[in-house]
């Protein structure tokens, strides 16, 4: 099978655990966008250099540096990029905070995978 991924949308996805970010990255592969992944905040900063990709899946709950630490410092420099957050916190203050920090949409885990599509594709 030939993958062409010249008109693919790149999409990094940033979270902590493995299982969660190997399956999001998988499931994305396999529905035509490319994919580049980070574990933590610092590997993503470091793509970010390399790399421009058009959105980002960010998880809030992250060892040293949290996803909201990164989405203000990221708005700092840059309001184009739409930026998906990825969490199990349900509460209406962390999403109120996530907005008000600049993400573009929130996304509570657990999560169905086609609900993940629909959210990327309209912020797309």
């Amino acid at each position: 099978m030939n993958l062409n991924f010249k008109d693919s949308k790149h999409i990094l996805c940033i979270d902590d655990d493995d299982k969660i970010r190997n399956l999001i990255s998988k499931f994305l592969i396999k529905n035509h966008f490319l994919v580049s992944s980070a574990n933590n905040v610092d590997s993503a900063n470091n793509l970010l250099k390399f790399y421009i990709f058009d959105l980002i899946i960010l998880d809030i709950m992250m060892p040293r540096i949290n996803g909201i630490t990164f989405l203000k410092e990221f708005r700092k420099k840059n309001n184009n990029i739409p930026i998906l957050m990825l969490s199990a916190l349900s509460n209406i203050e962390k999403k109120v905070s996530t907005f008000q920090f600049g993400c573009d949409d929130y996304l509570v885990k657990p999560f169905e995978p086609a609900e993940l599509i629909l959210r990327i594709k309209k912020l797309l």
